[in-house]
């Protein structure tokens, strides 16, 4: 799969994806919003991924059999309402100026999603079989953490290579203290 895409779709709500941004605690995102964020989104490329692959894979694999609940497991972690996730969407673009003009929450749903789950070919569908199929013993909170983990990791290293580069101090951090 492309892990850097579905990393950077994961995290389009979750964070404000240029740190500088996000200086004042009201334009961070806290660990709640980043959770009901990355709880909205997993179960709907999930549930892409699992439309996409259907007709490439047989009626026993993991993906096939346990993406659903998953995918409702992952959902059930935070509940997001459609009201939090617009919530969070205007945070998001009050946050990063440089938002793309008439970049909305039903784009980002639409268009992203879906189109990142056509564009799944029938060797990616095996690979999502086989990590369906290795995650689905592990809790749906745990899984949202990791995934959160990493992206609050891959953010942080961000900013301290462009700190490095540009010799300026580290830029503050999209996700609020704590």
């Amino acid at each position: 799969m492309r892990v850097n895409h579905l990393i950077l779709s994961l995290a389009m709500l979750a964070t404000a994806a240029q740190p500088a941004f996000a200086a004042a605690n009201e334009s961070c995102f806290t660990r709640e919003e980043t959770r009901m964020a990355l709880s909205y989104l997993a179960p709907l490329l999930i549930e892409g991924v699992v439309e996409t692959c259907t007709p490439h894979l047989t009626q026993e694999s993991p993906l096939l059999l346990q993406g659903p609940g998953m995918a409702a497991n992952y959902r059930a972690v935070s509940n997001p309402t459609e009201a939090d996730i617009e919530g969070i969407f205007h945070k998001l673009a009050g946050v990063k100026k440089d938002a793309p003009p008439g970049l909305t929450l039903a784009l980002v749903k639409d268009e992203i999603f879906n189109g990142m789950a056509k564009d799944i070919d029938s060797d990616d569908c095996a690979s999502a079989d086989r990590l369906v199929g290795d995650l689905a013993a592990l809790s749906a909170a745990n899984v949202l953490g990791l995934i959160e983990t990493i992206i609050i990791t891959a953010e942080q290293s961000k900013r301290q290579k462009k700190a490095l580069r540009t010799r300026k101090p580290i830029a503050a951090s999209a996700f609020c203290e704590g």
